[in-house]
């Protein structure tokens, strides 16, 4: 994240990672990354008002599929 200019909070001890939103909206933001690159991420409203203008990932799979990931929501960003 932080490669891409994203500022992130790593979670210790957990297989979450919970980066700030690039766009204004965190919902809108999940929805449109979902449909265009088939990337999931959870707006961290749904873990309480302080969250807002986050996201929520998962990194609990192989390596090649975070990078795919990775890469995809580069491309969605850019």
């Amino acid at each position: 994240f932080e490669e891409m200019g994203i500022d992130c909070f790593e979670a210790t001890g957990a297989f979450y990672v919970f980066p700030e939103c690039p766009g204004e909206d965190a919902e809108q933001f999940a929805e449109d990354l979902l449909e265009a690159e088939q990337v999931a991420m959870v707006p961290g409203t749904a873990f309480g008002v302080g969250a807002d203008g986050h996201l929520r990932a998962s990194y609990a799979t192989g390596l090649s599929e975070l990078k795919e990931a990775m890469n995809r929501l580069e491309r969605f960003i850019s």
